[in-house]
């Protein structure tokens, strides 16, 4: 085989390798919103949490169900809302991280603090599969959370943003 074929294969070679790289890694993360609106369920528990969230609490529930399609939404104590959502092509072989972001019209906290945004990050183990509800609760004890306005839900697998929704929080 002379340099030139050697050089010629060495090329070929090379190409098909970044041929296989490219189309065989894996897809991005998606998400599916497969629901939303209003919510059922059982409270269990208040849980507080390190993460900046309003309340600095959140809530348990179980038997959790969706009753209403709608973006809209009365800002009224006992009322569960938001988006269920389907993760496709999430990371099998690492964890990873799930954040969870609320923008809201500004939340004046019990200590004097305001909030525009509450945020719950978390890491989920290689494997695991975090679909399912991301609600908000208006409870007895939060009062202060009663405000309307836009309020808008985001959710991101690894920083990048796989699903949104807009909700209007109406008196």
């Amino acid at each position: 085989m002379t340099s030139r074929n050697c050089w010629i294969v060495a090329i070929l070679l090379c190409c098909s390798l970044l041929y296989t790289v490219a189309f065989c890694a894996a897809e991005p993360t998606t998400a599916s919103i497969t629901a939303y609106g209003r919510y059922t369920g059982e409270l269990t528990s208040e849980v507080p949490t390190s993460d900046k969230t309003s309340g600095g609490v959140i809530i348990k529930r179980k038997n959790v169900e969706h009753f209403e399609t709608t973006a809209v939404i009365p800002c009224r104590l006992n009322e569960i809302w938001g988006v269920t959502v389907k993760f496709q092509n999430l990371p099998a072989d690492r964890p990873f991280k799930l954040k969870n972001v609320m923008h809201h019209p500004p939340i004046k906290q019990p200590n004097g603090e305001t909030l525009t945004t509450s945020v719950r990050d978390r890491i989920v183990s290689a494997g695991n599969d975090p679909s399912g509800h991301f609600t908000w609760s208006f409870v007895k004890g939060y009062e202060y959370e009663l405000v309307p306005g836009k309020w808008t839900r985001k959710i991101y697998i690894d920083d990048v943003e796989v699903a949104s929704m807009t909700f209007d929080i109406i008196k």
